[in-house]
């Protein structure tokens, strides 16, 4: 009986660490329809990106990242997270 616990958490912990991981925010994807061109940041700016309307460690964390997607994957963002994020 006890090891029959114990395989399947083992189980279930292997099958976990193999899982895809979120590689953006939701929401990005809404981003992609923007009008502006490539954003003129750059991978530096985005490290001092704070939230407009509640900086916090967590919300300054999201802008900072999404930056970095937009920098990164060029996507055309700018207008939209400016809204957001003082960068």
């Amino acid at each position: 009986m006890q090891f029959s616990i114990i395989a399947v958490v083992a189980t279930l912990a292997a099958v976990a660490q193999c899982a895809p991981q979120p590689v953006a925010e939701p929401g990005l994807i809404e981003w992609l329809t923007g009008e502006d061109s490539v954003p003129s940041w750059s991978m530096s700016d985005c490290r001092g990106a704070v939230s407009r309307s509640n900086p916090n460690p967590l919300t300054n964390d999201w802008c900072i990242k999404n930056c970095q997607n937009c920098v990164s994957m060029k996507l055309k963002c700018k207008s939209r997270l400016s809204k957001d994020c003082k960068i």
